[in-house]
């Protein structure tokens, strides 16, 4: 009888034991499980050379300064993707003395871009990224000449590629480079920029 009794409350202990430790178990995996998905915002400032036939014309400009921002969807595969948009300042223009049928006048003239790009990306090394993607960009162009302002305005397709670095600073927040060529099919010319980069992730689950 005593040693009935004795089985039945090594039993009891082992089973309690047992439970202790599940519980433990699923506290310690419900702490560690890392987030499987994020939503990242990408902010870029930085330098600008427009890449033209141009580029030996007297009074261009071809350097430069744009902003970007791009919001990227990162799943717990390599491949992410988003939409990147801006602000992209290609050239200005300027020629004084300039003379035609009309007169003597100063010539101003400059070229911008926003675009709108579906960009895909991936991480080939520990904080190196690569992108690529395709879009188009909305073109506008200025010319003032004569006392008159002209505007205008088209869109174009076009592709653009990247490298990155991101050093992070803290949880959800990293700085670093990235060097982006983006080519227009309209002008058949393209662009090469170098800038400070600020990632921020503000959505995970």
């Amino acid at each position: 009888m005593q040693k009935n009794k004795r089985m039945s409350c090594s039993k009891t202990k082992i089973l309690a034991a047992a439970f202790f430790f599940l519980i433990l178990s699923f506290k310690n995996a419900a702490q560690t499980t890392d987030t499987t998905y994020k939503v990242n915002a990408i902010f870029g400032l930085g330098y600008s050379y427009f890449l033209t036939s141009l580029s030996e014309l007297d009074g261009l400009n071809p350097h430069s300064f744009n902003s970007t921002i791009k919001i990227m969807w990162q799943p717990e595969h390599l491949l992410r993707v988003g939409i990147e948009s801006g602000y992209l300042s290609f050239y200005s223009y300027k020629q004084t003395g300039f003379t035609s049928e009309y007169g003597t006048t100063d010539v101003k003239s400059s070229l911008a871009a926003v675009p709108i790009i579906l960009a895909f990306a991936m991480e080939l090394f520990d904080r190196i990224e690569v992108s690529s993607g395709v879009g188009i960009y909305f073109l506008f162009s200025e010319i003032d000449s004569y006392n008159n302002n002209v505007s205008s305005s088209v869109f174009s397709n076009g592709y653009y590629a990247s490298l990155s670095y991101f050093h992070p600073l803290y949880r959800d927040i990293s700085i670093g480079g990235e060097l982006k060529y983006y080519y227009i099919s309209k002008i058949e010319d393209a662009d090469l920029s170098l800038q400070l980069t600020l990632k921020y992730s503000f959505l995970e689950y």
